[in-house]
């Protein structure tokens, strides 16, 4: 019985020789391959920074041809509504030297009396003016001049 209970001795020592190799070849090759995970997610990682990186790039400069065609729009628009307010400022000021001259005008025709009335008379409508008869007729070689009828 001694060569059975050796032989079981010496079996469970190779058993547990050989669990023991087992263990320390699964460990070893359980941490090579969460050494090679962490180098695979270290390199995943490493790449989606980059592409993330590249990307940001490609959105900024979008991002500045944005703002940029945007404020050129905004400075052309503001450009073409500065040209309109000058136009109409150059327009206004025109009109208005315009109306001043005219009644300067007014004002020297009436202070030489030339507050008339014209109409239009006759069947073919010419223009005529009310004249003062009593005054006389006026004017030389054959001219006939009268003085209007005003203030």
């Amino acid at each position: 019985m001694s060569k059975i209970l050796d032989m079981a001795q010496d079996f469970e020592q190779k058993s547990k020789a050989q669990a023991s190799a087992t263990e320390q070849q699964l460990k070893s090759d359980f941490n090579r391959f969460a050494q090679s995970i962490k180098e695979e997610l270290a390199a995943s990682e490493k790449n989606f920074k980059k592409d993330i990186r590249a990307y940001s790039r490609r959105m900024w400069w979008v991002t500045l041809k944005t703002w940029f065609w945007l404020f050129l729009s905004v400075v052309i628009v503001a450009l073409t509504l500065w040209g309109i307010v000058q136009y109409q400022l150059y327009d206004i000021q025109s009109n208005y030297q315009q109306i001043r001259d005219q009644k300067e005008t007014i004002q020297t025709l009436s202070a030489q009396g030339g507050n008339m009335s014209i109409s239009h008379c006759g069947k073919t409508k010419q223009l005529c003016a009310q004249v003062r008869p009593e005054l006389g007729l006026f004017g030389e070689d054959g001219e006939n001049y009268m003085i209007l009828k005003g203030n």
